[in-house]
Order: C-alpha cells, then structure tokens, then sequence
C-alpha cells in the first residue's frame, strides 16, 4: 500500500467549509451561548408542542443541574471557610499557650514558684487543649492528665 496526495481540490473544498475566522490580536472573542440559551433559542424555533414540552423538560433538568452546582460550590466555599478559620483559631491558642509558658517559667524561676507553676500549668492545659472546667473541678485529676498527655508525646526512656 502505498501513500497517495490527497486532491487539491478535496482539499480546497475543505478549507472553504471550515469556520475560520481572521481576529486581529487582542480582539475580544464571544462566548458560544450557554445551553440554557441555546435551548430558549431552539423554544422558540419549535413549533410542534410536544418538542416543545420535551425541551422544556431538558431545560428544568439543566436548571436543576446548574443549582445542585451553585449548592455544591456554596458548601465547598463554606467548608473552606470553617477550615480557615479552626486554622487560624488553633494557630492563635497555640501562640498564645505558649507566650502562656514562656511567662510562667519566667515568674517560676524570677519572683514567685507557686504562680509561676499556676501559670506554667494553665499554658499546658491550654496548649494540650484540656477543657479549664475539668481543670478547675479536679485538679489532681489535671495533673494526671497531663503527665499521661507529655507521656504519650515524649515516652519515658527505659
């Protein structure tokens, strides 16, 4: 088998039907109609009833289709959102837990133990996020919570 040209004259018949447009750089190109308008379009072009009822029929399915995408993007926006904002919540209670146990290690070691432990303790309940109502309820309780939290995190060495 071998490679044949194609005729030129197929070949100019082509080019003819192809929908080229020249644009000049920068020109502004219109959006193809979005398949809401298109199917106005062809509603009012038809004339028998029953195409109509049925393009009426594929409008309410892409009606329904381009809400359940706005409801989708709306949740998507919002869970973006929420995610943000537990970010930058979680970010501040650490920043702050911490300026919390830098302060009270200073007080501890500088002017007052007994404060200065108070104060190194409530960074630690809030940097391990446990709730200051159990701290305040059973504080011995606490103190296990937080040697059992730290021995989790830093195992003791055997």
């Amino acid at each position: 088998m071998q490679y044949q040209d194609p005729d030129d004259r197929s070949i100019e018949d082509f080019k003819e039907n192809l929908p080229i447009v020249q644009e000049e750089v920068g020109a502004i190109v219109p959006l193809p109609p979005s398949p809401l308008a298109s199917l106005d379009g062809l509603i009012a072009k038809e004339q028998s009833a029953e195409k109509i009822r049925e393009l009426l029929e594929l409008k309410d399915i892409a009606l329904r289709q381009k809400w359940q995408e706005r409801q989708i993007e709306e949740a998507q926006k919002q869970q973006e959102y929420e995610r943000l904002t537990q970010d930058k919540k979680e970010r501040t209670i650490t920043i702050a837990s911490s300026g919390t146990i830098a302060i009270g290690l200073g007080i501890m070691y500088s002017t007052s133990p007994l404060v200065g432990t108070f104060v190194l303790l409530l960074g630690l309940a809030t940097l391990l996020r446990i709730p200051f109502d159990e701290l305040y309820d059973n504080f011995l309780e606490f103190f296990d919570k937080i040697y059992e939290r730290l021995s989790s995190i830093f195992p003791p060495k055997s």
